[in-house]
């Protein structure tokens, strides 16, 4: 049925509903107080105007709209409190000349050699994608060496901080007491006590109450510039708070970054066997992609952050420098919810269309959107050999297991291969035709694919592409395979009523 039409029978099944259940009262000569009777006629022509705001928005999916009329209905008035808190969206929707703001550093010279690269790239319509909605330049100096064992995540972060001479660009998701934060603090403090201009950024909602606050106040003595992310002080319960930054990085000296997935806690460093251990990888970078990282990290200081206008003026661009070429294509891809295009998603689709070989996934939550959905399964129907890890184990969300395992059955009727690691993967990346990867922040969910700001990054490599595929056999070998049996087991009927509750809430999750 056509999205449009459902949507429209939506809003006027609450239309009717309401009028129904008000003639039935009438007629019922129940004797009901007046003030009453006052709240369901206001609430009802909220509901009205609420439905008729959501029907004929031209920011939401028709999966997001269809999600809060089925809230409004379910829950009349509680719906709409949920959606003024949640489902309000507290900035418009700007064209792609937005992302020239994010991009707003890059040398002309790299704009020509992008749309070079881009004539020359017969396969990959990916690239071609971001650079026509986004800007984002193409590189092809860029060098990335894969941290594969957590134990070093620690060391090779703080090494890093300590060699820097100049500027630090820190931005995370998390911060959470912890070894990792507490070093990495004292680290931070050092540093900007000697001179190095210090810049840490740290989403409120990812972070709330996780961390003791004497530790940010002896970061703003000692000097480092902190800064929180969609800041909400007075109203912790609002709509800006379901737009999160998920980005994670570390940027030194224009020279180098520490990329990937990790968040500064400690499950990432499986130091403590009292709490989940995360199973994850990331990245040490070099070449002019960092400019591209350097733009986003400054582009998201400076419009989203609670830092003062005298600290954002001080942030200024620094030219990264230039590998030596290796003809291997990086290209940085955003998802950002205040811009027109959903790239990161977007580009998953592209890459999932073009792929002709095989496709590779590992990630921790996978209930991506439909046209996902829908695209694995052809690619899987033309031949295209298709194998996904997820995690066997629950994150710190207890829904993670129950979000993953609602697809298993149309996977695997569609031949489409799925394990579950003996542990919690927190690694993140796709492989296609063992050439193209795509690694980031990004989940394969609905809030990271339409909600949070997250960043990924293309890059055309089949060395590299060869590296990843190792880890993911590396994971293969203690992952239980998913097949009828296993849904028979770890799937019974009553969780699958709650996977049918999570088809419609899946845009909320």
């Amino acid at each position: 049925m056509n999205n449009k039409k459902t949507l429209t029978s939506t809003f006027f099944g609450i239309l009717m509903a309401g009028l129904l259940v008000g003639i039935g009262f009438l007629l019922a000569d129940i004797n009901i107080p007046r003030y009453l009777i006052a709240i369901l006629i206001v609430s009802y022509f909220l509901n009205l105007a609420c439905g008729f705001i959501i029907l004929v928005s031209k920011v939401r999916t028709d999966t997001v709209k269809a999600c809060w009329l089925f809230v409004i209905i379910l829950l009349p008035i509680v719906g709409l409190i949920l959606f003024f808190f949640f489902g309000v969206i507290p900035f418009k929707k700007k064209d792609y000349n937005e992302y020239e703001n994010v991009f707003g550093n890059v040398d002309i010279k790299d704009v020509e050699e992008s749309k070079k690269i881009i004539k020359n790239e017969t396969k990959w319509n990916a690239y071609k994608l971001n650079f026509n909605t986004m800007h984002s330049p193409i590189y092809t100096d860029t060098k990335i060496d894969i941290i594969k064992n957590n134990n070093d995540i620690l060391k090779q972060y703080i090494d890093l901080v300590r060699s820097a001479k100049e500027t630090i660009y820190i931005q995370t998701y998390v911060i959470k007491k912890s070894v990792f934060f507490y070093t990495l603090a004292n680290e931070m403090a050092k540093k900007a006590k000697q001179g190095v201009k210090v810049y840490f950024v740290y989403d409120w909602a990812g972070s709330y109450r996780k961390f003791n606050s004497k530790v940010i106040r002896m970061l703003d003595k000692a000097g480092v510039h902190v800064a929180v992310f969609n800041y909400n002080r007075w109203i912790p319960i609002k709509s800006s708070i379901n737009f999160r930054s998920h980005q994670k990085m570390l940027i030194v000296d224009s020279k180098v970054c520490f990329y990937g997935s990790s968040n500064i806690t400690e499950e990432y460093l499986q130091i403590n066997t009292n709490r989940n251990i995360f199973f994850d990888i990331n990245y040490i970078i070099t070449g002019k992609i960092i400019n591209s990282l350097i733009d986003t990290f400054i582009y998201n200081f400076k419009k989203y952050t609670n830092a003062s206008e005298e600290v954002k003026k001080q942030l200024k661009f620094r030219k990264a420098i230039e590998n030596k070429d290796n003809g291997s294509s990086t290209q940085l891809v955003l998802g950002y919810p205040d811009c027109k295009y959903d790239n990161i998603n977007f580009s998953v689709l592209s890459i999932i269309n073009t792929a002709k070989k095989s496709i590779t996934i590992v990630n921790p939550f996978l209930l991506p959107t439909n046209e996902i959905v829908q695209a694995l399964k052809i690619a899987a129907w033309r031949g295209v050999k298709i194998k996904i890890i997820l995690p066997h184990r629950n994150s710190d969300k207890n829904y993670s297991l129950l979000i993953n395992r609602y697809l298993y059955a149309d996977w695997i009727k569609n031949n489409i291969e799925v394990y579950e690691f003996n542990m919690f993967v927190h690694t993140k990346f796709i492989i296609a035709d063992e050439e193209l990867c795509f690694f980031g922040s990004s989940n394969l969910d609905h809030r990271s694919l339409m909600i949070n700001f997250e960043n990924s990054i293309l890059f055309k490599d089949k060395e590299f592409a060869g590296e990843l595929k190792d880890i993911y056999d590396s994971y293969e070998k203690y992952s239980l395979k998913v097949d009828k049996a296993f849904i028979k087991k770890y799937v019974p009927l009553r969780k699958r009523v709650g996977h049918q509750l999570l088809q419609i809430y899946k845009p909320l999750v």
